[in-house]
């Protein structure tokens, strides 16, 4: 059992009520209690719901994704219209 799992069980909280709060998923929610890593933004939604829910702050671990950088990530060119809807030439 981890943190997570832990400090849910003795504030008696339900993994669906968690989610629900947040405003995540549930899917998020147990990937988090088996400790799979989810965003850095859903982790601050959970540790936000559960210092509501409780009043005190969860300071255990969340695993979470290491996202790159938006100046790191790859970018292609817009087209205005899709391929399908584009004028052929020989027309």
């Amino acid at each position: 059992m981890n943190a997570l799992a832990y400090y849910l069980q003795v504030h008696q909280i339900e993994p669906l009520q968690l989610a629900m709060v947040a405003g995540v998923r549930y899917l998020t929610i147990w990937n988090a209690l088996h400790g799979r890593p989810i965003t850095s933004e859903h982790s601050a939604k959970i540790r936000t719901a559960l210092h509501s829910l409780t009043g005190i702050a969860y300071v255990g671990t969340i695993f979470t994704i290491q996202e790159p950088a938006i100046e790191e990530q790859a970018t292609r060119p817009i087209s205005p219209f899709p391929r399908r809807y584009r004028l052929r030439k020989d027309m």
